[in-house]
């Protein structure tokens, strides 16, 4: 059987494995060379009385041999399937959960995931151009992902968090979180643990092909958007190629690069996974102010791929097809 002991340890010492059994040992009353196997269960600053210090929680008797609380995620199998909707830390675990019970599920979110959602931040923060479903609040991961990572907190009413964070751990996250009081990944470390995680859903058949990541055809060439399109792609999702037939004062891609972005999807071989939308949002793009109105993809956009050289049975997949495809539902038997 393990005891604990809790030691002051200063902000020097911490990371400190030596001096820390050293302070274990006076807490015990033994040498240092008496005290058997310990492991740091828990650790906190402390900044009271005008001095600052960690409070380290020790067991001491044994070494860290906790089970993990929760098994691994299985293949999972079925006809039928749980809509998980949204893509954030709530739907990633959600969708989690139900792989552990082989239950399959789909994931929809409105946003993009965490690499393409770096360069709409990015344009945000060195354009003021903010893009209403992929920015610091919307898209894979969640509000969290590139605000902080912060983890804690104080509710203990339903349950153990451990499980939550051995789960991110397992997928890159600092081990430190395990014992830390204010646990805390840190945005620059999150997205890769975002990505790690959907790919081990993917890995055992959790659905993203019912998720649509939109406003791609607002990268530009620079940013290299068939490397973003194609990764989307292949993962299952579709690509949104929006705002085409109309030009939006954010973006500045003209329509010449986005014919080209559906030329190289279809050129990769990816035209099961286009759909376009035109994102009429502007008064300007109605009818009533002598705009296209919902047509502006059919009469400004269709025509330019014609000329370019698209066969009318493609565009007809990705206009009719492709979106049934992603709207698809299957309908309870009776």
């Amino acid at each position: 059987m393990s005891e604990e002991v809790t030691i002051e340890v200063g902000l020097d010492d911490i990371d400190d494995a030596e001096a820390l059994g050293r302070l274990v040992a006076h807490a015990l009353g033994r040498r240092a060379t008496d005290v058997p196997e310990w492991t740091v269960r828990r650790r906190s600053l402390d900044a009271r009385r005008g001095s600052v210090k960690f409070r380290v929680v020790v067991a001491v008797g044994a070494g860290d041999t906790r089970e993990p609380v929760g098994p691994p995620p299985k293949t999972v199998a079925g006809d039928r399937r749980v809509v998980v909707v949204g893509d954030g830390p709530a739907g990633l675990f959600c969708s989690y959960e139900l792989a552990r019970h082989g239950i399959p599920s789909v994931v929809v979110d409105r946003g993009r995931q965490v690499q393409p959602r770096r360069l709409d931040l990015r344009r945000l923060n060195q354009e003021g151009a903010v893009d209403v479903d992929s920015n610091y609040c919307f898209g894979e991961g969640g509000a969290g992902t590139y605000s902080d990572g912060k983890l804690y907190t104080r509710s203990h009413k339903r349950g153990d968090v451990r499980d939550v964070l051995e789960v991110l751990v397992e997928h890159g996250a600092p081990p430190d979180i395990l014992i830390d009081a204010r646990p805390h990944i840190g945005s620059n470390r999150l997205p890769k643990v975002v990505a790690a995680l959907r790919e081990r859903l993917e890995s055992v058949g959790v659905d993203f092909s019912h998720l649509v990541i939109g406003h791609m055809s607002t990268i530009k060439q620079e940013d290299d958007p068939i490397g973003t399109h194609s990764a989307i792609a292949r993962r299952g999702a579709f690509v949104g190629l929006d705002t085409v037939g109309h030009e939006m004062s954010r973006s500045h891609i003209p329509a010449t690069e986005k014919v080209k972005m559906v030329q190289d999807l279809l050129d990769a071989g990816l035209e099961d996974h286009i759909v376009f939308s035109s994102d009429m949002g502007n008064r300007t793009h109605s009818k009533a102010s002598y705009g296209n109105g919902f047509s502006t993809v059919l009469v400004q956009f269709v025509p330019k791929l014609l000329f370019a050289g698209v066969p009318e049975r493609t565009i007809r997949k990705i206009l009719v097809d492709n979106p049934r495809r992603f709207l698809a539902v299957e309908p309870k038997s009776s």
